[in-house]
């Protein structure tokens, strides 16, 4: 089931636009009307919605359920970087976040 990130607050039983990147991201995965979608917004719950309407530049969708967030790894993920020149060493930050690595050791 794809998820989303909004920034809005959410709530169970509400009805919402869904953003313009969430839309595009909608048609590419050629959802359809009737599709359970998940919603997020940081605060540690996934909000579980219905798509109402979807078209090219505009979509709703109705919030059916909300639960507590599931999507830790649990996998514990040390990583270990040799330094790097130039802008390489600034992009390691973005790695290990994306890797959600829980500790980080450099040479």
């Amino acid at each position: 089931m794809p998820r989303f990130f909004l920034s809005a607050a959410l709530h169970v039983g509400e009805a919402v636009a869904l953003p313009g990147d969430v839309v595009r991201h909608l048609n590419v995965l050629r959802c359809r009307i009737g599709e359970e979608i998940v919603l997020f917004n940081g605060d540690g719950l996934s909000y579980h919605a219905v798509l109402n309407s979807l078209d090219k530049r505009t979509a709703e969708a109705e919030i059916s359920s909300s639960r507590p967030s599931e999507n830790e790894s649990p996998l514990h993920i040390t990583l270990i970087q040799a330094v790097s020149s130039g802008e390489r060493m600034d992009f390691t930050p973005v790695s290990y976040t994306h890797l959600r690595a829980h500790e980080t050791g450099r040479n």
